[in-house]
């Protein structure tokens, strides 16, 4: 039976982690991304945060390498995937900033070719918006990929395959009862700018 090791608290509620090494990145609803030192199972340490300014809500992180990814929800209604340095997880640096739509979600980050991408998992679209995070300083987004009305949740991408769960309210993949959830499977990602 699994058994709880050690614990530790975070500035807010939190939304979504991922693990690199001996780091844990958190996402907190309280608009934060928290760095948690893992090194030592018995001993977790926060030893790091970055808050972005304003009232964004950080909703999901991916880190590769020495950047994490996060995408926020802005109070405008904007969301935008921000690039972080975390080299030194104990003071995270801001890089740059994109805009996503109107909801970004889920988000994993690809290399590909000598190149980079960051599939994200978009309410705003219907699917997924695809952005070039190749150089950190200057993302672009070449495309976004629509479904239709429907509420992409989570994103992963292997092999040239990219797996979205979503749910539709109505439409071909919707029952009886109204909302469902569904999986949908896209090929041919050797190339997301064509």
């Amino acid at each position: 039976n699994p058994q709880r090791v050690s614990q530790q608290r975070t500035n807010g509620n939190a939304r979504d982690i991922y693990v690199q090494g001996n780091y844990a990145y958190i996402t907190l609803e309280a608009n934060w991304l928290a760095i948690i030192d893992i090194s030592n199972p018995s001993e977790l340490k926060l030893i790091g945060t970055y808050n972005p300014s304003g009232d964004d809500s950080t909703i999901s992180v991916f880190v590769l390498d020495k950047y994490a990814y996060i995408t926020l929800n802005k109070i405008n209604k904007k969301s935008v995937l921000q690039i972080i340095d975390v080299s030194n997880p104990s003071s995270p640096r801001f890089i740059s900033e994109s805009q996503i739509s109107s909801f970004g979600n889920k988000i994993e980050v690809v290399e590909n070719n000598n190149a980079r991408y960051a599939y994200i998992a978009d309410w705003g679209v219907g699917g997924v918006t695809i952005i070039d995070v190749t150089n950190p300083l200057n993302p672009i987004s070449p495309k976004s990929i629509t479904i239709g009305d429907v509420k992409p949740m989570g994103i992963d991408v292997s092999d040239g395959l990219m797996f979205l769960a979503a749910s539709q309210e109505s439409g071909f993949f919707a029952g009886p009862l109204g909302e469902n959830g569904y999986l949908a499977l896209f090929d041919n990602l050797n190339d997301p700018k064509t």
